[in-house]
């Protein structure tokens, strides 16, 4: 019966559907003989699971009630991560149905049981990165965003970004206040969380935050980093890929007025961005040739670098020329003494 039940999933996901509801049928089939009920409690798990998701679009209340059932027994176990599985799948089938206040109930059922995993976590046991309910994190920021709640969708994606122990004990938990207090007048944070349909491009200043919603799926997202990596590596004489600027930098251009220093976090959709090659066609310029441009892997690792004192400058910085540049001697220039 679990060996039926992954083999609809692996079906589903492939896209042959009545193939994967018909393994799921076998899988009922050969549940309902199981006479132990403590057994076929266990191996129901994985049968519930799978008809979650397989009737999440044709039958999403059908898809919730399997999710339930499935939340009921694994209760009974304390198993928080396969709670926290579970609970993203009932989230999403009550997304389907339209009900958001029962998708937030189910968002939050299922945060609970995986911070209280993660709690008990620690770097030499840590909680693999590919598991599942990291998910829960992204459609709670997509509702959160959806809903205008900025404060609860900032600290969620910094609770997402922590991926281990060590960096949840770092970092804390970070207020958007705090944040934009660590930032000067001409400083601004340029973060991105990318969705399964839609990208949120957030820009924080000292005295706003705006988020803009681009309709760009995950996988055309992949596609123009890939192009740009391509353009990079082949070193393209004019670059043609100029799609991640209009997309990500371009809406907020006027937002940008006065900024002369971008730090940008992204997330792992694009932590490949060459940001500063980000090329504006319309003036044939790079990024970086506007703005000083630096990357931080989250907004709470920007405010605690900010805060920190300075440990010492450099003396005598060593400069470097290029095959073809002629760079080095106007860079030696800016600074007292150089080699």
């Amino acid at each position: 019966a679990e060996m039926l039940a992954q083999r609809a999933s692996l079906l589903a996901s492939l896209g042959q559907m009545s193939e994967a509801a018909a393994s799921a049928e076998q899988a009922r089939q050969h549940l309902s003989r199981v006479t132990d009920a403590a057994f076929r409690n266990r191996v129901e798990i994985s049968v519930l699971a799978t008809e979650s998701d397989l009737k999440r679009q044709s039958d999403p209340a059908a898809a919730a009630e399997a999710a339930s059932q499935a939340i009921q027994v694994v209760q009974q176990r304390k198993d928080r991560l396969r709670i926290a599985q579970l609970s993203l799948r009932l989230a999403k089938a009550n997304i389907a149905r339209g009900r958001i206040e029962e998708t937030r109930a189910a968002l939050n059922q299922g945060l609970e049981a995986f911070n209280e995993e993660r709690a008990a976590s620690t770097d030499q046991r840590p909680i693999s990165a590919l598991d599942e309910s990291w998910q829960l994190f992204d459609a709670s920021i997509h509702l959160s965003l959806k809903q205008k709640d900025y404060e609860r969708a900032f600290a969620l994606a910094e609770a997402a970004r922590a991926r281990s122990a060590s960096e949840t004990r770092t970092f804390g938990a970070t207020s958007l206040a705090s944040v934009q207090a660590a930032l000067r007048p001409d400083e601004a944070i340029l973060a991105l969380n990318q969705f399964d349909d839609e990208v949120a491009v957030w820009l924080i200043r000292p005295g706003s935050v705006s988020v803009t919603m681009r309709p760009m799926s995950r996988k055309t997202s992949q596609q123009l980093v890939a192009r740009q990596q391509h353009e990079i590596w082949s070193r393209a004489a004019a670059p043609v890929s100029s799609d991640l600027y209009n997309e990500i930098v371009r809406p907020l251009s006027q937002r940008l007025a006065g900024v002369s220093r971008l730090v940008v976090v992204p997330d792992d959709t694009f932590r490949d961005v060459s940001f500063a090659a980000l090329y504006d066609p319309s003036r044939g310029r790079f990024l970086v040739e506007e703005l000083m441009v630096r990357m931080s892997p989250s907004p709470a690792a920007f405010a605690m670098a900010a805060a920190a004192p300075a440990r010492g400058t450099i003396a005598e910085p060593l400069i470097f020329n290029g095959p073809e540049a002629t760079g080095a001697p106007p860079i030696a220039a800016n600074y007292r003494n150089s080699e």
